[in-house]
């Protein structure tokens, strides 16, 4: 398994490394909400890359869907195969077949306490930026 930095990739080298992968997993794709504008040229390098990978092509976004994030959805899901929102309740509003609801790993009930109906054999614990619970 191979990481890329969403932030800083280069088009050519994700579709290459993409194209000699399984699978190809992002959360952002590069493309920043700052702006209209921002968010127009990330989709564009997105749709690109996107559109020359030969793996399947996933993704997890972990923010609520409102404004430039529903932009964001329109342009990425027609070329996806699967998609996993946090967002139970947008998932829920648009019928999209390859669109799932897949919530945060995490609660705020105590350290130590395990309920044996919730494992499974992949959990993520911690956040996204910053520090992980050890």
């Amino acid at each position: 398994m191979e990481s890329i930095d969403d932030q800083t990739f280069d088009i050519k080298e994700v579709i290459e490394k993409g194209n000699k992968s399984d699978m190809i997993l992002f959360h952002e794709g590069g493309v920043p909400a700052t702006s209209q504008m921002d968010m127009n040229l990330g989709l564009l390098g997105l749709k690109r890359v996107l559109a020359n990978l030969k793996c399947r092509k996933v993704f997890w976004f972990p923010y609520k869907v409102w404004a430039l994030n529903e932009l964001w959805m329109e342009s990425v899901i027609p070329d996806i195969d699967y998609g996993f929102l946090n967002d139970g309740t947008w998932v829920r509003r648009h019928k999209y077949d390859n669109l799932f609801h897949l919530p945060f790993g995490c609660s705020e009930r105590p350290f130590g306490e395990y309920k044996q109906d919730l494992a499974s054999d992949i959990a993520f614990v911690g956040t996204i930026y910053g520090t992980r619970q050890e």
